[in-house]
């Protein structure tokens, strides 16, 4: 709360009108009218680096809730646009009258016969947008992990290569999910080694039954030759 105050303050946006939602799509694909579409000026371009910069330590740390826009907004620090600026001080309009947001944690479930916890419930929710960049096409994928129905770390990430459909997007978002499962139960199985009584679950989610298809599926799709390799990567950790 504290962090979010001082960077309102510091924008002189602690009586700016609070907005519903940290960010409008089209706000950044086609501006609207009212915003000159021309490059930032030399003071602005460095309040635009300010502003970005210190909301990107607050999406990192605990607000997830913008971390996609911020994502976003970071891409334009060299070159932004007077709409970029726009867009980053929306965010701060969002957080007006949000300080108070926080995430809750809790314990895990507890055996009866046991007196620690014992198991852990690991789910990573995977997503993606589809060709959301008009420069290069490319698309975002993200993933957030939960332990105990609880979020410990998420990501919001420009894909590296151009997806030919929403599935391929969404498969390339299950791969980082992926990734992100092993180096957890390697985690976990370090520093719980010795511990009695400790199970851990991980389970991948998707919303692409396309996607969830063909990384469980044991044949190749001719749609999706170019993608073998991350295909027999899912497959085999799955296994």
């Amino acid at each position: 709360k504290s962090y979010v105050e001082l960077l309102l303050a510091n924008n002189q946006m602690e009586e700016c009108r609070p907005v519903p939602t940290p960010f409008l799509f089209s706000d950044l694909t086609d501006p609207p009218d009212n915003i000159a579409k021309e490059p930032l000026n030399k003071d602005d371009h460095a309040t635009y680096r300010s502003v970005v910069g210190s909301l990107l330590y607050a999406a990192t740390v605990t607000r997830i809730d913008i971390a996609y826009i911020i994502n976003v907004l970071c891409r334009y620090a060299n070159a932004p646009f007077n709409y970029h600026l726009a867009a980053a001080r929306r965010v701060l309009r969002y957080l007006n009258g949000r300080e108070n947001l926080s995430l809750v944690f809790a314990g895990g479930k507890r055996d009866a016969s046991a007196t620690s916890l014992h198991h852990f419930n690991i789910a990573i929710y995977t997503d993606s947008n589809w060709a959301s960049e008009k420069a290069d096409r490319k698309s975002t994928g993200g993933w957030v992990v939960t332990i105990n129905e609880r979020p410990i770390n998420w990501s919001s990430k420009k894909q590296s290569t151009v997806s030919t459909s929403s599935t391929e997007a969404e498969f390339y978002a299950v791969v980082e999910g992926i990734k992100e499962a092993i180096s957890l139960r390697q985690w976990f199985e370090h520093y719980t080694e010795g511990t009695p009584n400790v199970t851990i679950e991980i389970s991948i989610k998707g919303d692409n039954k396309g996607a969830l298809l063909i990384a469980d599926h044991p044949t190749n799709h001719h749609n999706t030759k170019h993608i073998d390799v991350k295909l027999f990567f899912i497959r085999e950790h799955i296994a």
